[in-house]
């Protein structure tokens, strides 16, 4: 006798798999066999595997004359009741699952015949193969964008960067541009000690220009006594204006020697705030490198992400092309659930005229025999299969009505995800576009750093050239102190002369007032006194030498 193979899947309340869960098949009640005339009421057990699924091998119900049925029970292994299930086992070649018998409508028994049953498999593997690739697209989309998101905030991280070489180059512009100002500062405090040193040198030309017109004033007015004592007079005046030039001098030096000191304390301050230009320079050169390259890696990440909007694009296609091929196995499941229903109609119209042969057989039996227990025999049988034929029907229309919805539910899912993968290479091309606007955003940046490195560079050349103007601030600050020291041992020089003038010219009074006294006084003699006054002419002849001598030496220095 031929046997149908039951498969039962056993889950938890939890719908876990129930590993280990005992199946049991059992009669309802004791049918009689139209084959061997009777069934047992005996059962069947099974353990499912670790999937939760056992295998029952049992005899099809079609094979009773009373339409006995079987209970299908499942307990786990802690004994709760997880499966209580009254059906009707068909006649079948092929497995038949437990599932497929519960969900058919009545009336039983369900007779199943090879083809259908092998296409409710092949359109359950279909919808699973649909379902596991737009789990697999939608898996991959996922992944894109995740790679994506890191695209985008590896470039916004390369955009703080930029941002950070842009305010370190903006420091190092200002850094410079206060060494600047600090030269600029220096080169002023130059400027001013070289004024003050040029206003001492021009007090001791007007003191030595004083001294002179003193000398000749005294060349010009020694006429006499009184002339000798104006002379003397002028000559005191000289040798005091000369003292003051020489204070003068003196405190112009100290100023001149401050001043130099400033000038090259600014020299070492502009040395120093070039060096720190110099090295925000450094720094800005360095940060435009790593600008540089920060712009090459976001080129790389847009690269990318440009990539990854390709790889999700071609996921897409390859979602619609599988979404495709879930309709058209769809439509073809379709199809073949139309041609059933065309083939039960067929067979049932096949039914209808064994009918009415049967009625025509009847017909003939009663005229021929009157056996009117062979008509009923013949009646029933003609009745029995006109039953099995309209339950055949019923089947396949059942049947194909559960292709249709199924059908349906594939093309559901297969829209879902196609609509998924859309959505999901929407935001990677979103995320992509966001990535390429950062990486615009990053290259503006770069350009600034670079513009920032470029005025950091120029204010370093202006530092460079400002301490060169406070070197030569500097030198020329030392040229006016030694010019002023000059003049200031010059200065000396002329007061020793005028002092050594004043002197002689003291004594020549003296000499002139002793002998006016002892002329007076012992001759009162005119000769005495002519000799007085050539002695004075004398006198006034050396007093000339000494001032010649003393212009030709103010006049050669």
């Amino acid at each position: 006798m031929q046997t149908t193979t039951l498969r039962v899947r056993v889950s938890t309340p939890s719908g876990l798999p129930a590993a280990g869960a005992s199946v049991t098949a059992r009669l309802s009640d004791v049918g009689i066999s139209l084959v061997d005339g009777y069934i047992d009421r005996s059962q069947v057990e099974a353990v499912a595997d670790a999937e939760g699924v056992a295998e029952l091998v049992l005899w099809p119900s079609a094979v009773g004359m009373t339409g006995v049925e079987y209970r299908i029970t499942a307990r786990g292994s802690d004994g709760a009741r997880l499966l209580d299930e009254l059906v009707t086992v068909p006649e079948s070649g092929i497995e038949v699952w437990l599932h497929d018998i519960v969900m058919l409508p009545a009336p039983t028994p369900k007779p199943y015949d090879e083809a259908s049953i092998a296409l409710i498999q092949q359109n359950r593997i279909q919808a699973a193969d649909a379902a596991t690739n737009a789990v697999e697209a939608r898996d991959a989309a996922q992944a894109h964008a995740i790679e994506a998101a890191s695209n985008i905030a590896a470039a916004q991280t390369l955009r703080v960067e930029a941002q950070t070489a842009a305010l370190a180059a903006a420091d190092a512009a200002e850094a410079a541009e206060s060494a600047h100002q600090a030269a600029e500062l220096s080169s002023q405090v130059a400027a001013q000690s070289e004024s003050a040193a040029t206003a001492s040198a021009q007090e001791a030309a007007e003191s030595a220009a004083g001294a002179q017109a003193a000398t000749q004033s005294a060349l010009s007015l020694f006429g006499g006594l009184e002339a000798v004592q104006a002379a003397v007079a002028a000559a005191e005046d000289d040798a005091a204006a000369a003292a003051t030039s020489r204070t003068a001098v003196e405190d112009a030096s100290v100023a001149a020697g401050s001043s130099a000191t400033a000038a090259q304390q600014s020299a070492v301050l502009a040395q120093t705030r070039a060096g720190a230009a110099q090295i925000s320079a450094n720094d800005a050169s360095a940060a435009a490198g790593a600008a540089a390259a920060d712009r090459a890696a976001v080129a790389a990440d847009r690269t990318a992400v440009l990539g990854v909007a390709a790889q999700v694009s071609a996921d897409r296609m390859a979602t619609e092309a599988a979404a495709e091929d879930a309709v058209e196995a769809a439509t073809a499941s379709l199809d073949r659930s139309a041609d059933l229903i065309v083939h039960a109609e067929n067979l049932r119209s096949e039914i209808d005229a064994d009918r009415v042969a049967a009625e025509a057989a009847r017909t003939g039996a009663e005229s021929l025999y009157g056996d009117l227990a062979a008509i009923d025999e013949a009646v029933q049988l003609t009745y029995a299969n006109r039953l099995q034929s309209d339950l055949l029907f019923t089947v396949h229309a059942a049947r194909s009505l559960a292709l249709l919805t199924e059908a349906a539910e594939h093309a559901e899912r297969s829209d879902e995800a196609s609509q998924q993968a859309q959505s999901h290479s929407a935001a990677a091309q979103a995320w992509a576009d966001e990535a390429q606007e950062s990486a615009v955003a990053a290259e503006a940046t770069v350009g600034v750093v670079a513009a920032s490195a470029l005025t950091a560079d120029a204010n370093a050349q202006a530092a460079a050239q400002s301490e060169a103007q406070a070197e030569a601030s500097r030198q020329a600050a030392d040229a006016a102190a030694s010019h002023a020291s000059q003049q200031q041992t010059a200065a000396a020089g002329h007061a020793g002369v005028a002092a050594a003038e004043r002197g002689a010219a003291e004594t020549a009074r003296t000499a002139a007032e002793t002998a006016a006294s002892g002329a007076e006084a012992l001759y009162g003699d005119l000769t005495a006194i002519d000799e007085a006054v050539q002695l004075t002419y004398a006198n006034r002849a050396i007093v000339d030498v000494a001032l010649t001598n003393n212009l030709i030496v103010l006049t050669t220095r």
